[in-house]
């Protein structure tokens, strides 16, 4: 099988890799029962799922391989959609939240590092950045269908998009089994050792803390845009009935994979044309900008800019994996380590989702998005004091008992 057909098979297994629901969740869970702070609280649970189950998925992936993982992301994410088609309490939901955490740990912990394995990213970087763009994108196009198939069923049955994504991962699954694995070498040892190692990197290495600290605080602000969009929508669209709601939502999802497909297919250029730290300051600024245009502006004006926040999502998520893969030095641990920095997303977005349901209960929706766009300022603030400190130590070279030098 030529290279040209193998990455071709995992773009078809990006775009399979699907959760089509997602857009009608929480018109989904209130049509059953469930109130706002109930169905905010599920997050925190899929966020503490996931983080349980992060780690040990990128072990699995590092011992016994990608696509054992991958295969697994897809028949979890499957058996997560018939769990939410059945349920009817919030404990229910709950396990299908969990089930789903845990597909997507998999899915995190394998695919971007087989990716950047078989496009050989260490020697050929801009290669691996490319690919790495259009991978998101097929992404990003298997959901802007499979939403869009997914709004055409919700007013006639409101379980029809967790069918979509259950029939649809299965195939991901199916796909995923034709892919050709490498199982990087390693040294024989125990899975406590496994996590010392991996935790002694992190630990040890600023530039790659710095690098999951910028990972987890703009995953979880472009994070909470996406998923505040069915509370957000109908403050600017008044006057619908639920159904109409539910297929302005799917349209409004399917923009937002649009805008996120284009933005990642055109980010393998940028990347080539613009310094890495360059897009990091204007990704930041940008992210910012996001949430106080979304905290103050009304109607046109606002849902532009929820399209916005997608675009941006599309440029963060291939720039999070060329700086994490480059900040990576042991293959034999990067499932481990990418499982580490997603594990580190959700504990933020955990505490953020939740902080952030209740503060638009009590003031308002607008009001808990200014007061993140001052928060996510000072959070880049602190992360760029962090970045000139590193690069201080970096001119001073220390010698090994500096005690700065050895924090770092």
């Amino acid at each position: 099988m030529s290279d040209r057909s193998i990455h071709r098979r995992f773009l078809a297994y990006r775009a399979l890799s699907i959760r089509a629901y997602v857009p009608f969740l929480l018109v989904f869970l209130q049509g059953r029962g469930l109130s706002l702070s109930a169905a905010f609280d599920l997050n925190v649970v899929f966020i503490l799922a996931g983080m349980l189950a992060e780690v040990p998925a990128g072990l699995f992936a590092d011992r016994h391989g990608r696509r054992r993982a991958m295969v697994g992301a897809g028949l979890f994410m499957a058996l997560a959609s018939a769990i939410f088609i059945v349920a009817s309490s919030w404990a229910w939901f709950a396990v299908g939240n969990a089930l789903c955490a845990l597909s997507m740990a998999l899915s995190t912990a394998a695919d971007s590092a087989w990716l950047y394995e078989h496009s050989d990213g260490r020697n050929d970087p801009e290669r691996y950045t490319e690919l790495e763009g259009y991978a998101n994108t097929a992404k990003s196009l298997g959901n802007v269908v499979t939403i869009a198939a997914a709004g055409f069923v919700f007013p006639l049955s409101p379980a029809g998009p967790f069918v979509i994504t259950a029939l649809v991962t299965l195939a991901s699954a199916a796909l995923a089994s034709t892919l050709p694995d490498r199982v990087a070498p390693r040294e024989r040892r125990g899975i406590a050792e496994d996590l010392r190692h991996a935790a002694s990197a992190v630990a040890h290495d600023g530039h790659l803390l710095l690098v999951m600290a910028f990972s987890a605080v703009t995953f979880t602000l472009l994070q909470l845009t996406l998923f505040t969009d069915a509370a957000h929508l109908p403050l600017h669209v008044r006057g619908v009935s639920a159904s109409e709601l539910a297929s302005m939502l799917g349209l409004l999802g399917s923009l937002k994979e649009g805008a996120t497909a284009l933005s990642s297919a055109r980010s393998g250029k940028l990347f080539a044309r613009a310094r890495t730290s360059t897009v990091v300051v204007s990704l930041s600024l940008a992210t910012v900008a996001l949430f106080f245009v979304m905290g103050r502006a009304s109607d046109s004006l606002c849902i532009a800019a929820m399209l916005a926040a997608a675009a941006l999502f599309g440029l963060f998520q291939p720039l999070a994996r060329k700086l994490l893969n480059e900040s990576i030095s042991a293959s034999s641990e990067r499932a481990t380590l990418f499982s580490i920095d997603s594990a580190g997303r959700k504990v933020l977005f955990a505490v953020a989702s939740a902080l952030f349901g209740r503060a638009a209960e009590s003031a308002s929706l607008h009001s808990a998005l200014r007061a993140v766009s001052w928060l996510s300022l000072a959070a880049y603030v602190v992360l760029a004091m962090g970045a000139l400190g590193w690069l201080r130590v970096l001119r001073r070279r220390p010698k090994k008992k500096d005690p700065l030098f050895s924090y770092l």
